[in-house]
């Protein structure tokens, strides 16, 4: 069945992308005596062809300490020592440079150490006044906790300011660097309140904007993804569950420690949309590490990753262009120490439908934008299963209307709208990350795009 709007022969495949499950072929990556633990990966914006490093911290009978890095993308490198003590090292962190951050426990404070990838070198960022930890880098741009409060550090200008006070731990920082946007994310505690806070705003705004989630219930463990995407982990009728930007992912036992990966391409090979990976204890005696994927706004595909004996933990993911799939690494318990894994995805590649045997759509389904990232244009493609009043509107990152670009009642079928990067008063759009949502009926979706000049 066609409806008036232009029929696009890809949608069928396409749609059934959006419920390929993925499959993971697992290796071991890390295999050193002890310890590895607490790893990070440097997190590009997925459009960028840059290398990934991964770092970690390496204990050896609890009183030796080390800090290692390796490429794991485009080329698989072999482990780098960073530097090795007797000192407590922790709270690693890197960036896509390869330079790496992390505190170093000297009689009794905590000091934050910089080793920069260009020379060689390590440095102090920070004096042995006050306790400073949980240093965490973007570019950059690094923010930590002295005492008890929330501090940023620009780097490049030595440039310092405080963004909150009191009851700060387990903090996050991501930034675009097309539009200088900065986001942050940390827990907050209030008397008994233990919540969700971000702080974000551009770089050249003095003050920033803030947000609270999660306060209905205890909440933690705030972390972003690629593209900023922001989860956490609640408390929900006793059992943990996980939240994501636009949802809720709830599972039937503990499931914790979140990391959302959404690669922000639309490719015909890209099937990897907004994944979520968390460790969940579902399986008896054994934590494992899941994914779970979107089908019409609701997280129902599971698929477990580790799938060995053992405790997994800590899972972390990105997109790798050595080989156009998803990668995920965490951390597996062995006898005497934890060594780091990975798995990067099979997806199985779906056959094109013929949209004349596609007929109505089954659900309300925005499909997505494509191509995204996209200049000068890009086409939004939805589904309606029933005649419904539609609004289908553009937001900016401050939550700011750009443009409404369908408005009214339409019958069933399938839609195909073009944007053109403008505002509604003809204006282009500048460079950066722009929501499209589709409001039809009591069905409500959101999705991002990225305009690039």
């Amino acid at each position: 069945m066609k409806n008036a709007t232009t029929t696009v022969l890809t949608i069928g495949l396409i749609a059934a992308q959006c419920f390929s499950q993925p499959l993971f072929e697992r290796h071991p990556l890390v295999q050193l005596p002890g310890y590895n633990t607490n790893f990070k990966i440097s997190r590009s914006q997925a459009w960028e062809e840059e290398p990934v490093y991964l770092c970690w911290e390496n204990t050896l009978d609890s009183s030796v300490f080390s800090i290692y890095r390796m490429v794991v993308d485009p080329i698989l490198g072999t482990p780098q020592l960073i530097t090795s003590s007797n000192n407590i090292l922790s709270s690693p962190d890197v960036t896509l440079a390869g330079d790496v951050v992390w505190e170093e426990w000297i009689g009794g404070t905590s000091i934050i150490k910089y080793y920069s990838s260009s020379d060689d070198s390590i440095s102090t960022l920070t004096d042995e006044v006050f306790n400073s930890t949980k240093p965490n880098i973007s570019r950059s741009l690094m923010i930590y906790i002295q005492e008890d409060t929330l501090k940023f550090l620009n780097l490049a200008n030595q440039l310092t300011h405080n963004i909150d006070f009191g009851g700060i731990s387990n903090p996050d920082i991501a930034l675009d660097m097309y539009t200088s946007y900065i986001e942050v994310t940390y827990e907050k505690s209030i008397g008994d309140a233990h919540y969700i806070r971000t702080a974000s705003k551009f770089a050249e705004d003095a003050e920033y904007y803030y947000t609270d989630y999660g306060e209905e219930h205890e909440s933690s463990n705030p972390r972003f993804g690629t593209i900023d995407w922001l989860s956490y982990q609640t408390i929900v009728d006793s059992s943990w569950s996980i939240v994501v930007e636009w949802g809720t992912l709830i599972r039937p036992y503990d499931t914790t420690n979140p990391f959302i990966v959404s690669t922000g391409i639309i490719t015909v090979r890209e099937v990897a949309y907004d994944l979520v990976l968390f460790e969940s204890d579902s399986i008896p005696d054994n934590r494992e590490i899941f994914c779970s994927q979107p089908v019409f706004d609701q997280y129902s595909i599971f698929t477990n990753i580790s799938n060995m004996p053992g405790d997994d933990y800590n899972p972390q993911a990105f997109y790798t262009y050595l080989w156009d799939s998803v990668a995920v690494v965490w951390e597996h318990e062995v006898e005497n120490g934890r060594e780091l894994w990975w798995a990067k995805d099979t997806f199985r590649v779906p056959v094109a439908i013929d949209p004349e045997l596609n007929e109505m759509p089954a659900s309300f389904l925005v499909i997505n934008a494509y191509p995204n990232p996209f200049n000068p244009s890009t086409t939004i493609r939805y589904g309606l299963p029933q005649d419904s009043n539609v609004s289908l509107v553009i937001y900016d990152v401050r939550g700011q209307i750009v443009q409404t670009i369908a408005s009214g009642h339409q019958t069933a079928g399938w839609y195909d709208v073009v944007w053109n990067g403008q505002t509604a008063d003809g204006k282009t759009i500048s460079t950066g990350i722009y929501f499209v949502r589709l409001v039809a009926g009591e069905y409500s979706q959101v999705i991002k795009m990225l305009y690039l000049k």
